[in-house]
């Protein structure tokens, strides 16, 4: 059974802020992801990312800097998250959970139905955080993940919002 959709959070911090992904912001989201996943995307992706998908930046007002992001995609009645990263440096402060309740309230404001999902099967907090939100797990994508051993597991997940 689903558990109940979270109900709506924001980062309670007046130091962040959040907007969309701008071609300018592309070279620092890369730095990012490359600081904090060994195998993660291409800029090529990002670059998709823009036309096809909604990013999200979330930016440290006191220096601009962005410090994390979000991408998403809304497919028919669907939200797929489909990347979210917070700069290494600012991890563990909450900043990733505020990110994905922003990404939550986008999807009900597209009314969308179910939000999806994949994370690596070894990220065990990333699990642990949408677990805490709601989500459950509803399937296992083999081999979906390059690694520095080759390839790994990904754990797919669902939070219904209706």
């Amino acid at each position: 059974m689903n558990s109940p959709a979270p109900n709506r959070q924001s980062l309670n911090n007046e130091q962040y802020f959040i907007r969309n992904i701008r071609q300018t912001d592309l070279d620092e989201i890369y730095s990012i992801e490359k600081r904090a996943y060994k195998k993660g995307w291409s800029y090529g992706i990002f670059q998709q990312s823009l036309t096809s998908n909604r990013g999200f930046i979330l930016i440290r007002r006191d220096t601009d800097n962005i410090i994390g992001y979000g991408i998403s995609q809304v497919i028919v009645d669907e939200f797929h998250i489909l990347n979210i990263c917070i700069h290494p440096d600012y991890q563990h402060q909450g900043l990733g959970k505020g990110l994905l309740y922003f990404l939550l309230d986008k999807a009900r404001e597209f009314s969308c139905k179910d939000v999806f999902l994949e994370v690596r099967a070894s990220n065990l907090i990333a699990i642990q955080l949408y677990l805490d939100a709601g989500f459950n797990e509803v399937g296992v994508r083999k081999n979906y993940y390059p690694s520095e051993k080759g390839r790994e597991d990904a754990c797919q997940m669902c939070l219904s919002l209706f």
